[in-house]
């Protein structure tokens, strides 16, 4: 993750622009799951306050260090007894890695200030992609333990009252090298191609969009 930290900060500049309408001067903003700090150091001088939640310590030691970030090192459940509210709480390619997603966003709605907004992302299993590829979809690893679709992740929020208003496609950018390495797992028939590619450090530099129309950024309002 940290050789790919530079093209990750490309990803959450484009981010940023995405949603910026939806963060305020005057905001108090909690990411969960903030990893490194990468998305922490684009817009923590764009908010009232940032604050990350993260339970890798490396993770959280990194962002502290090169970013200067406030970082929680503690779990959902544990930063709830806090009682401190936010109004925008953001997670980049979290929900998929909870082990209860329905009781963590029940927790995470009650982190949430009256109109507070949830801003997440996610890949749609429903998508084209997904569908084509089938159990080969590239997404589908051990540590991905949900799957949502629009409807499934719009059910989720109806469930704990907030209400989706807004879908939005959600194209990344990586190095030609990462994608290649990706490339190598997913056409094992020919591997040998992409490994020849990939031996070049020419093209292994180049930084790449990628848009599989999958990945989509979900923003939820909170309506009680």
């Amino acid at each position: 993750y940290i050789s790919q930290i530079k093209y990750k900060k490309i990803n959450f500049e484009n981010f940023y622009k995405k949603i910026k309408n939806e963060l305020k001067l005057e905001h108090n903003i909690l990411e969960i799951g903030s990893y490194y700090g990468v998305l922490g150091s684009v817009i923590k001088n764009k908010v009232k306050t940032y604050s990350g939640l993260e339970l890798s310590k490396h993770g959280s030691n990194y962002a502290r260090k090169n970013f200067n970030l406030k970082i929680y090192n503690e779990t959902i459940e544990e930063h709830l007894k806090k009682n401190i509210k936010y109004d925008l709480i953001i997670m980049a390619d979290v929900i998929e890695h909870f082990n209860n997603p329905f009781q963590d966003f029940k927790n995470i709605t009650d982190l949430l200030n009256k109109n507070g907004k949830i801003i997440l992302t996610t890949f749609n299993i429903e998508s084209l992609y997904a569908k084509m590829t089938a159990i080969k979809y590239h997404w589908i690893l051990p540590f991905h333990l949900v799957y949502f679709s629009n409807k499934t992740l719009k059910n989720l929020g109806k469930s704990n009252n907030l209400k989706l208003f807004k879908i939005e496609n959600d194209p990344r950018y990586v190095s030609l090298g990462y994608l290649l390495e990706k490339l190598i797992l997913i056409f094992p028939k020919i591997s040998f191609l992409f490994k020849v590619l990939h031996k070049v450090r020419f093209f292994r530099n180049f930084s790449i969009k990628v848009n599989l129309g999958d990945l989509n950024i979900y923003y939820f309002i909170r309506e009680k």
